[in-house]
């Protein structure tokens, strides 16, 4: 805060006033936890300056320092008897030090615990970001796996088949074949209820009633091995 270091007076109240209005309204509005934590501070400086003002302006004060409300000069020692025996309240100068670090340690606490809310928001969305970055990785493999693997998903359903997977082999019985346009011939192997369809292979020869083992590398490539030999 800008304010000298001389104590306040009560003419000053107003303005004090006023700018600890403007600090609580700025400090409610404030998202910042650096700045926030400045504004606390200041905040608290402004109300002790309050409070010291508060102090200079009492009437009953200013009445004992003229020597009582007619403004009478009294003896000094008869003002300590006075005090002494209880008949004049002492006005205790000293600020409300206590609820001010009170209030202080409130803000604080506050603001603690809106930082470690940010970051746990902040650790849920990189958890997220990883999320995301691990299922399209998982989509591109297996993007990759099907333009691989010689023909479609969509024609395999149709057969209620499924697509050999890569470090798979499978064993069964050629129970269809079929004919395509411009991608050769297909074929369907089931065993135990499970289908599988494969493409044509190179150097294998397949017909309907075979029983056929065929299997696909790490990198995809087919091979097959029927009655009739090996193929690849």
């Amino acid at each position: 805060m800008s304010e000298n270091l001389n104590e306040p007076t009560a003419d000053e109240l107003p303005r004090l006033r006023d700018q600890c209005g403007a600090l609580a309204l700025e400090l409610e509005r404030e998202t910042d936890p650096t700045r926030r934590a400045e504004l606390a501070r200041e905040l608290a400086e402004c109300r002790q300056r309050v409070f010291q003002a508060e102090q200079g302006d009492r009437p009953h004060d200013r009445d004992r320092e003229a020597g009582g409300p007619a403004g009478d000069v009294q003896p000094a020692q008869v003002m300590r008897e006075r005090i002494e025996g209880g008949n004049i309240e002492a006005a205790d100068p000293r600020p409300d030090y206590a609820g001010l670090y009170a209030a202080e340690r409130a803000e604080n606490a506050e603001l603690r615990a809106e930082l470690a809310a940010t970051e746990g928001q902040g650790i849920s969305r990189e958890r997220e970001r990883l999320h995301s970055a691990v299922e399209h990785a998982q989509e591109q493999q297996h993007a990759e796996e099907l333009s691989h693997a010689g023909v479609s998903p969509e024609l395999a359903a149709e057969y209620e088949a499924r697509i050999l997977a890569r470090d798979e082999s499978f064993a069964g019985e050629v129970v269809q074949q079929i004919e395509r346009d411009d991608e050769g011939r297909a074929f369907v192997i089931e065993a135990d209820g499970d289908r599988v369809m494969v493409p044509q292979i190179e150097g294998a020869e397949m017909d309907v009633g075979d029983d056929v083992e065929v299997s696909r590398d790490h990198q995809g490539n087919y091979e097959a091995e029927t009655g009739y030999g090996y193929g690849r």
